[in-house]
């Protein structure tokens, strides 16, 4: 096959490549990161009855509020 030229890319455009490939690595840990390192999330104790919540989120034992 007859070929015209250098084929080879130049050192800016090697540059700007690695430069893109670079940023995509650093979304994807930031992506990895905020998806599936979230800190646990702490749930407030819930208002209880005799071990049952009141349905207002009001805690009611022995018929005082």
């Amino acid at each position: 096959m007859p070929t015209i030229g250098d084929c080879a890319g130049s050192e800016s455009s090697a540059l700007f490549g690695c430069s893109v490939l670079t940023s995509y690595l650093f979304l994807f840990i930031k992506f990895y990161v905020d998806t599936y390192k979230k800190k646990p999330t702490v749930q407030r104790p819930r208002n209880t009855a005799n071990g049952v919540a009141n349905g207002n989120g009001e805690g009611v034992a022995n018929g005082y509020t």
